[in-house]
C-alpha cells in the first residue's frame, strides 16, 4: 500500500477531491497518516511482525508515492485517523466536529479488532 492509496480515499470522505488548491494540503495530510501509522504500532506492536517472523520497522511517507509499512487490512483504519484528525482542525463546525468523532470511533473500533 502506498501513501497515496489512503490518501485519496481520505479525500473522497472529506469531500475534498478539487485540486489543486484542496482545503487540506498534502503536507498536513500525510502527516496525519504518519501520526496514524505510529499510533496503530503503539497500540498494535504486533502489526510490525514480518511473515518470516522478524520485526518490520516503522517508515514514514513523506510523498504521495511513498510506501507504507502496514498491510492493506489498516488502509480503512488509517483513511479513518487522517479524516478524524482533518475534521478536528474545523472543530469549530458542528458538523465537522460530529464527523471527527465518527471516524474517530471508526478507527478506535478497528485498532481494537
Amino acid at each position: 500500500m502506498i501513501a497515496q492509496n489512503v490518501i485519496v480515499q481520505a479525500r473522497r470522505q472529506l469531500a475534498d477531491e478539487q485540486g489543486p488548491q484542496y482545503r487540506w494540503p498534502d503536507k498536513e495530510l500525510i502527516d496525519y497518516l504518519n501520526d496514524g501509522q505510529n499510533e496503530i504500532v503503539r497500540l498494535r506492536p504486533d502489526q510490525l511482525l514480518q511473515a518470516d517472523g522478524t520485526i518490520g520497522t516503522v517508515s514514514e511517507p513523506a510523498a504521495l508515492g511513498d510506501t507504507l509499512f502496514l498491510s492493506d487490512l489498516w488502509k480503512q483504519g488509517l483513511t479513518d485517523y487522517v479524516c478524524w484528525r482533518a475534521f478536528s482542525t474545523d472543530g469549530a463546525d458542528k458538523a465537522n466536529a460530529e464527523k471527527a468523532a465518527a471516524h474517530q470511533g471508526n478507527y478506535k473500533a478497528r485498532v481494537a479488532s
